[in-house]
C-alpha cells in the first residue's frame, strides 16, 4: 500500500496533487499539535484527490509548541505507524528548507529509516525550496486547501510569527 503522510500543509498536499494516481492511502496523525486545524485541511486534500484517508488520533501530546516545532523522531514515528498499517511505500513532504531545522527530513536520515523499516521512503520534494513548492501549489490551484501555520489565530488567520510562517514568507 503506497501511503502518503498527509499533514494538510503545502508540502504533502503537493505530493497528493502530483502523485495521486500512485497513492493507495493517506495518513494524518493528530498528536496534540497546536495547529489541529491541519487535520481538516488534510481531509479536504484527500477528498479532492480521492485518496482513502485515515486519521490517527490515539497518540498522546508529543509536546510540540509554536515556539519549538521540532518533535524528535516525529517523522520516524509517523513512518513506523504507516508501516504498521500496511504501507509498502511511504511518501512524505520533506523538502530543502526542512533539512536545515529538522534532522528527520535529511536524505541520510530518510535512507536509514528506509533500511530500518524495510520499505521505500519517497520524498519527492527533497530538492525543492518553499518558493518552488508555492509555485507548484499555485499551478495545481491547491493553496487555499492547505494550512501551514503552527499557531492559528482566531478566525483561522496565520500568526505570521512561527517558524512555518517565516519559512513560507522567505520562500527559500
Amino acid at each position: 500500500m503506497r501511503t502518503l503522510l498527509l499533514s494538510g500543509g503545502r508540502d504533502s498536499a503537493l505530493i497528493a496533487a502530483e502523485h495521486c494516481d500512485e497513492l493507495d492511502a493517506a495518513i494524518t496523525v493528530s498528536y496534540g499539535q497546536p495547529h489541529k486545524i491541519e487535520v481538516d485541511f488534510a481531509r479536504r486534500v484527500a477528498e479532492k484527490y480521492r485518496i482513502p484517508h485515515h486519521v490517527i488520533v490515539s497518540l498522546p501530546d508529543l509536546g510540540m509548541t509554536p515556539e519549538d516545532p521540532e518533535v524528535g523522531a516525529r517523522n520516524l514515528l509517523f513512518m513506523a505507524l504507516a508501516k504498521s498499517l500496511g504501507a509498502t511505500e511511504i511518501y512524505l513532504g520533506a523538502n530543502a528548507a526542512d533539512q536545515r531545522d529538522f534532522p528527520d527530513c535529511r536524505p541520510e536520515y530518510l535512507e536509514k529509516v528506509q533500511d530500518l523499516l524495510g520499505v521505500p521512503v519517497k520524498a519527492p520534494l527533497l530538492s525543492m525550496t518553499k518558493g518552488e513548492i508555492l509555485d507548484a501549489c499555485l499551478s495545481h490551484d491547491i493553496l487555499d486547501m492547505t494550512w501551514s501555520c503552527y499557531d492559528p489565530q482566531e478566525g483561522l488567520e496565520p500568526c505570521y510569527k512561527c517558524g512555518a510562517c517565516r519559512a513560507e514568507a522567505a520562500n527559500d
